[in-house]
């Protein structure tokens, strides 16, 4: 639909949980949280779009080649909106807060 709109530019759009899901069923016949790897979907205005970045290794345990952190991700979309990486907000108890908490733009994703 953004596409169609000609609004796909102009937004940004970012799908991700908060952790990762253990590679193997647990006996629960469930998943367990799992931090090592994690994954997020970003596409829109400002990124170059229709790529995979990234890797595990084959059995989704650990991550092969180049990693990155959260903040590397949320300092990716401030660039994307053109927000400086710089800013420090401070929480009401006076604590003081970096946007992407000293992560770098990824180089795949940026212009």
């Amino acid at each position: 639909d953004l596409k169609q709109r000609a609004m796909l530019d102009d937004v940004t759009i970012v799908c991700m949980g908060e952790f990762g899901r253990t590679p193997r069923i647990n006996q629960n016949v469930g998943r367990d949280h799992w931090a090592a790897s994690w994954t997020a979907m970003v596409g829109g205005g400002g990124l170059k779009n229709g790529q995979a970045i990234g890797k595990t290794d084959s059995d989704g345990i650990g991550i092969e080649g180049k990693s990155y952190l959260p903040g590397d991700l949320w300092a990716t979309v401030a660039h994307a909106l053109g927000i400086p990486l710089d800013i420090v907000h401070t929480s009401k108890r006076g604590r003081p807060m970096k946007l992407a908490n000293g992560g770098t733009p990824i180089k795949e994703l940026i212009g």
